[in-house]
């Protein structure tokens, strides 16, 4: 058989022989005693395929070494650890029942059904166990059964949940990994043996639906992370020990953004008065570029008659209200502005002239949410959101989708989240049926939103299960503090609405004609973009949305007066102020500016009192900088909003 190599190279090797065997081959130094990869290599990529090295080739192929330089090299660590933490507790608990697992970004999980509940002190014995397994250096061996002999080995071993996730997987033939006396079902490459598996750590437990649907079964999940080296496993938790102090969850509340009441229910938070503050200066830079980009503002109610949601598609039964939920006149509060925001356009007929219509809402929304998922001002069940629609001709796409890109562009540049990731989703095969609009209508607003972002120079991943029935879209993410990612904005096209609601323009023939309809969020929900502010500037928000603007301090009682006055001046000059008048030293104060936190502050004593002019010191989590002395309210007024 013919093996091509990296960099084209071709060798012609003997059928049979494994991936491992052949990298040795292919790779052998001149001495003839060992091959270049065969400490190194961890997994093989063939024709795209990551494939363990105990996979026989039999036919020609183009064939790399997978490393742990390479990202498909660590998945293929992290995920190998996920089946040694279940060889770990099936030893240690040999009554569990393993449900799946799988790497993360920085780790690995699996899910197990415990008999008995674990706790955080049943941790140090299954990571002790997987050390075990680990130095024990155990071969990982591969091998295949039919569909029909999965089920009975799986059956046999008493694995409910394995043996029902071999049945749904619709394939003629499972493959199977095994190390020591552990056997699992896997689909992806494992490491060749244990020993591989240099640095790890379990991080926790937590509680996971089984097959992510909140109708089954809570299963118990038991997370870590994994690096190739003990220094790099080092630094990632000392960094995730940072995390958990300033994640938005803690550092939200300790700073006074918010808070929750005990009883009110989760995902329920009580914005306070900074975060209220902030969340409103956010929506105001929004709707202002809503309203320079043509979008005409409307108010929609947040309930309707459950039935009228319900032909629109737009209903969740979690939120529906009323004596009886199934009556006719039940309510529902509604998951996002449409179908409600349509009237505006609807109201009465329009021409192709007017196009495209531009129509937006800060609206109050309501979402699904188990009380197990909400957490902080990220998952909420009730939130406001940035919501925009614009129906327009589909000759018009593709300046309506870049235009709306652009839109997203510039809130995620001023926010300071133009770190965003991005994904475009596009239809997963098998799943025709949950989807509006036609095969051919997602792949052609797919390749227009390649096409748009390629020209723009973003890059992009491909999604291939879309979140929304109704149409495909482009997504922007940003990570939190974890690493985790965070959903923010979007567009998408909305293949349902336009055919629902029967929407329709007067063309230049006179023929009325089916609009296209696009759905975005510029800003995403409000209060999880205060979330990544916090977590993003440690608190400290930039400074067009800070709460405070700046905090006047007063070096002593005798300029109290003339502070209160610098106060008021900056007040009237539009600039949020707020006043520190304590007796306290003037070292305190400033600590205090530190934990407020604000991002300016105006120190002001009897030299300042004299010259009518402020001291100003620029605040940083980590730092001050001293900005300028004696410069007059007035113009440091003007260098905090300019900033």
């Amino acid at each position: 058989m013919i093996v091509t190599l990296e960099r084209g190279v071709k060798k012609e090797l003997t059928s049979g022989l494994t991936a491992a065997e052949v990298l040795h081959k292919a790779y052998l130094y001149p001495d003839g005693t060992e091959g270049r990869y065969d400490k190194t290599a961890v997994a093989v990529n063939i024709g795209g395929e990551i494939l363990p090295l105990s996979f026989k080739i039999d036919d020609d192929c183009e064939l790399l070494p997978v490393t742990l330089k390479d990202e498909a090299g660590m998945k293929v660590y992290r995920h190998t650890l996920s089946h040694i933490l279940a060889h770990a507790v099936k030893t240690i608990f040999p009554t569990s029942k393993c449900a799946g697992g799988d790497d993360t970004e920085n780790g690995f999980y699996y899910d197990f059904d415990f008999n008995t509940p674990i706790n955080e002190d049943d941790l140090v014995k299954i990571e002790n166990e997987m050390l075990a397994v680990i130095r024990a250096d155990l071969p990982i061996e591969r091998f295949m059964l039919s569909a029909e002999e999965a089920v009975t080995l799986m059956r046999n071993f008493s694995e409910p949940y394995v043996t029902q996730k071999i049945e749904d997987c619709g394939k003629e033939y499972v493959s199977f990994y095994k190390q020591g006396d552990f056997i699992d079902a896997c689909l992806n490459a494992h490491l060749p043996s244990t020993g591989r598996i240099k640095a790890f750590k379990l991080t926790g437990i937590s509680g996971a639906y089984w097959n992510g649907k909140s109708t089954n079964k809570m299963l118990t999940r038991i997370s870590g992370v994994a690096f190739e080296k003990k220094s790099e496993l080092e630094s990632f938790l000392k960094r995730l020990e940072t995390a958990k102090t300033i994640q938005h969850n803690v550092s939200g509340r300790r700073l006074g953004y918010f808070t929750d009441i005990p009883g009110a229910g989760r995902g329920l938070p009580v914005i306070l008065p900074k975060g209220a503050i902030a969340i409103r200066e956010i929506k105001r830079f929004v709707e202002d570029e809503e309203f320079k980009r043509g979008f005409v503002p409307v108010l929609t109610p947040v309930m309707a008659k459950a039935e009228y949601l319900k032909s629109s598609g737009k209903i969740s039964d979690r939120f529906t209200v009323g004596d009886d939920r199934r009556a006719k006149d039940a309510y529902a509060l509604k998951s996002n502005a449409s179908p409600f925001v349509f009237s505006a356009f609807t109201e009465r007929q329009r021409s192709y002239r007017e196009l495209p219509f531009r129509i937006s809402e800060t609206a109050t929304v309501f979402k699904n949410v188990p009380c197990g998922k909400a957490h902080g001002l990220t998952v909420l069940r009730q939130l406001t959101a940035s919501e925009e629609y614009i129906i327009f001709k589909n000759s018009d796409a593709e300046s309506v989708v870049g235009e709306s890109l652009d839109f997203i562009r510039t809130v995620l540049r001023e926010l300071r989240l133009d770190d965003a990731c991005v994904t475009v989703s596009s239809l997963g095969e098998g799943r025709r049926q949950r989807y509006y609009g036609t095969s051919k209508e997602w792949n052609a607003a797919t390749a227009l939103y390649k096409k748009v972002l390629t020209e723009r120079g973003i890059n992009f991943t491909d999604d291939i299960e879309s979140t929304s029935p109704f149409g495909p879209g482009i997504d922007f993410f940003v990570k939190d503090v974890f690493g985790k990612k965070v959903f923010l904005s979007f567009l998408r096209y909305d293949f349902g609405s336009a055919k629902k609601l029967k929407l329709g323009f007067a063309d230049s023939d006179g023929e009325k004609k089916t609009p296209s309809v696009i759905y975005m969020s510029a800003a995403g929900c409000y209060e999880r973009v205060l979330a990544m502010l916090i977590e993003k500037n440690e608190g400290v928000l930039p400074v067009r949305f800070a709460p405070v603007q700046v905090k006047v301090l007063s070096v002593s009682d005798k300029v109290s007066d003339y502070a209160e006055t610098v106060k008021n001046k900056f007040l009237s000059l539009g600039v949020r102020a707020a006043i520190d008048n304590s007796s306290s030293k003037l070292s305190k104060k400033l600590k205090n500016a530190y934990g407020d936190p604000v991002p300016f502050v105006a120190v002001v004593g009897e030299t300042e009192e004299k010259s009518k002019t402020v001291s100003l010191k620029k605040l940083y989590f980590n730092g001050e900088e001293e900005l300028a002395e004696e410069l007059p309210v007035e113009t440091t007024a003007e260098l905090i909003l300019r900033s």
